[in-house]
């Protein structure tokens, strides 16, 4: 019998623990196979103030090459060029780490999985980085399916444990993510569904070599991001960093 294919870890420098969490369950959900960990900086501006000591700590997680770092932030209405992004988005570019941005929270992510938005009884637009502010829209539906106000640490579990996984026609912002750790996720295999189909435009490659260097080139926001082989994968919600294996 042949071993099990190892799986990738990705370590992510995150706000806070429930971000990890959170990504870790819709990584799951999605058939991802990649080990998710995480990097707690305790807010956002741990992040712009530590960002180059958090990226070397997070890097030390990754043993033997196999896996990437990458920094998870929300847009939070945030233009591009202020801060704190603009220095954290330094940080990832003097790192060689992609820089992860949903749309505007982590929310909106959330309201593309099938499982999550039947749960919370709702309808969503087919573009979910077009809502202003989807934690809204989330705590406010899940206060009227649990009559408990929303509360990030507890309420985010019970969330995405309903969740079946994320349609990334629908969300460019996590489509893009995908894109930028697509190193990490080469060997997946074609899916059953929309969740991750080809038609969306998920790279599909064998896993690169160790410490593969991947680049991801930036470009102003609002025009077409590619994956590999030039498969267009959504407008590109923000510029972005260029990301390696095995920081």
């Amino acid at each position: 019998m042949s071993p099990m294919p190892l799986k990738w870890r990705v370590v992510l420098v995150v706000e806070d623990d429930t971000d990890g969490r959170a990504v870790r369950a819709l990584a799951e959900a999605n058939g991802l196979p990649i080990a998710v960990d995480w990097l707690p900086a305790n807010g956002l501006g741990n992040i712009k103030r530590k960002g180059a000591a958090l990226l070397e700590l997070a890097s030390a997680r990754v043993t033997s090459g196999h896996g990437c770092v990458a920094v998870l932030v929300d847009r939070d209405r945030t233009p591009p060029n202020a801060e704190p992004l603009c220095s954290i988005r330094q940080h990832c570019l003097r790192g060689k780490v992609p820089l992860l941005e949903s749309v505007q929270s982590f929310e909106s992510w959330c309201l593309r999985d099938k499982g999550i938005v039947d749960w919370l009884g709702l309808k969503v637009p087919n573009n979910v980085d077009t809502i202003p502010n989807p934690k809204k829209v989330v705590s406010d539906a899940f206060y009227r399916k649990t009559g408990r106000q929303y509360q990030q640490r507890r309420s985010r579990a019970q969330l995405v444990a309903h969740a079946t996984g994320v349609a990334v026609a629908g969300s460019p912002s996590w489509n893009h993510a995908l894109a930028l750790l697509s190193p990490c996720l080469g060997s997946l295999a074609e899916p059953e569904s929309d969740t991750l189909a080809p038609k969306d435009g998920m790279p599909r490659r064998p896993h690169a070599l160790k410490r593969e260097r991947y680049d991801v080139e930036q470009m102003p926001a609002g025009k077409e991001a590619t994956g590999g082989g030039g498969k267009k994968i959504g407008k590109n919600p923000a510029p972005a960093g260029k990301g390696v294996l095995g920081r």
